[in-house]
């Protein structure tokens, strides 16, 4: 049977994927009819996009719970109960991510 060495959980991908990084790098001259310029480059291209991803992913849920908390002020407070402050921008921190 073959082994998952793959994480499973998200938040194991970012410290997976770092190290992985690390350790093509540490062999690139061993292996390097393999590991070459090219692989390397896409090796950090793809931590950095599972970084901004999972990164993102928090950003969002963490987003989804502020409009349901403000959602919920809204439509249920007592008439004359003051607005909470808008919500965060989060357009734009999400929208500065870089695209990998």
């Amino acid at each position: 049977m073959a082994s998952n060495w793959y994480p499973a959980k998200l938040s194991a991908l970012i410290p997976w994927h770092a190290t992985f990084k690390v350790e093509c790098n540490n062999y690139s001259a061993t292996l390097s009819s393999v590991l070459t310029a090219g692989v390397l480059t896409q090796v950090n291209a793809n931590m950095t996009m599972i970084a901004n991803s999972i990164n993102y992913l928090d950003d969002a849920h963490n987003f989804q719970q502020d409009v349901v908390a403000y959602v919920k002020i809204v439509t249920s407070a007592p008439h004359g109960t003051a607005l909470p402050a808008a919500i965060e921008d989060y357009t734009r921190r999400l929208g500065e991510l870089p695209v990998a």
